[in-house]
């Protein structure tokens, strides 16, 4: 099917970089015709298909809602490694279920353990800490939790990045992109494989991504397995999706290296580095990507600031 016949809105895409989507689209779809194959492009979840983090999400809801299990073995390590006092972070977990008084200085304590944890721990551990210490969650009930939290995502208040855990409790709001959902939607047009490929854990990132048009199966993300009962262990599936595993995982499940990548920070760089046909990077101002990137002629850059988000 031509782009012709199904272009592009402009919206927020600056007029190179409109250009650089649909000729990366056209040409795409010819280097595989006659081929089984479609055309494949790839999309970062957080701050690329929505504003916001989708983990955050899952992790500050799942802690304000007490849906933790405390005493799964796997959860009081985590707890160990980032707590100074873990026995009386997980007794207060366990005492606010019946004391509501001691919501406040339980929230306070909780919240913050995911951030210490990529802080003290290394980002790409501070990712697997996040998706461990949901052993014992049944996958039903963390799935039905997810879906919930997306919708009220959708709606709350957006955060500062600089926020903190001070005051009533807000889940983190989220807002989608309403250009990458455009180009998602005229990528399909033209016959190409969508997926969200993410360093956040699958179960929110499935949650929202048919809010964006695709399919749940094709999201790629951190994963941990599910036992014969249908609960979570502590076993991450490999790779876990972070810079060099986000390109792993493609190729695995794919066997070839996206023609179109949509990523925002460095940890999308090597995926973006590998796109065939057109790299887009959402710039946030981040020099790090943006150093990284400066070598490669495919990778184009889009000011996020020029991108709408609903509202």
């Amino acid at each position: 099917m031509s782009n012709v016949l199904n272009p592009l809105p402009q919206m927020g895409w600056s007029p190179q970089l409109h250009l650089a989507i649909s000729q990366a689209a056209a040409a795409s779809v010819q280097a595989l015709e006659g081929s089984d194959l479609p055309p494949l492009a790839v999309f970062d979840c957080d701050n690329t298909c929505i504003r916001g983090d989708i983990g955050d999400v899952l992790w500050e809801s799942l802690v304000a809602e007490y849906k933790l299990d405390l005493e799964h073995p796997t959860v009081q390590e985590l707890v160990a490694l980032v707590d100074p006092d873990p026995e009386r972070a997980l007794q207060l977990a366990r005492d606010v279920r019946s004391q509501p008084d001691l919501r406040r200085d339980y929230l306070q304590r909780w919240l913050p353990l995911y951030p210490t944890a990529s802080r003290e721990l290394g980002y790409e551990r501070g990712l697997t800490w996040v998706t461990q210490i949901m052993a014992g969650i049944s996958n039903d009930v963390l799935k039905a939790h997810c879906a919930q939290a997306v919708e009220q995502a959708l709606t709350a208040a957006m955060k500062s990045e600089t926020s903190t855990h001070e005051g009533p409790f807000e889940i983190p709001g989220v807002r989608i992109c309403r250009e990458v959902k455009s180009v998602i939607a005229y990528l399909q047009s033209l016959g190409f494989c969508c997926a969200i490929v993410s360093a956040s854990c699958r179960w929110p990132v499935q949650a929202i991504a048919p809010k964006l048009g695709i399919r749940p199966e094709d999201v790629l993300a951190i994963d941990m397995e599910v036992d014969a009962q249908g609960v979570l262990t502590s076993t991450i599936i490999p790779p876990v999706t972070y810079r060099q595993g986000k390109l792993d995982a493609i190729v695995n499940r794919f066997g070839r290296s996206p023609q179109m990548v949509f990523g925002d920070a460095i940890t999308d760089f090597e995926m973006l580095r590998d796109a065939t046909q057109l790299g887009v990077l959402i710039d946030r101002d981040k020099e790090d990507i943006r150093e990284a990137i400066a070598p490669f002629d495919h990778i184009k850059a889009q000011p996020r600031d020029d991108l709408h988000f609903d509202s």
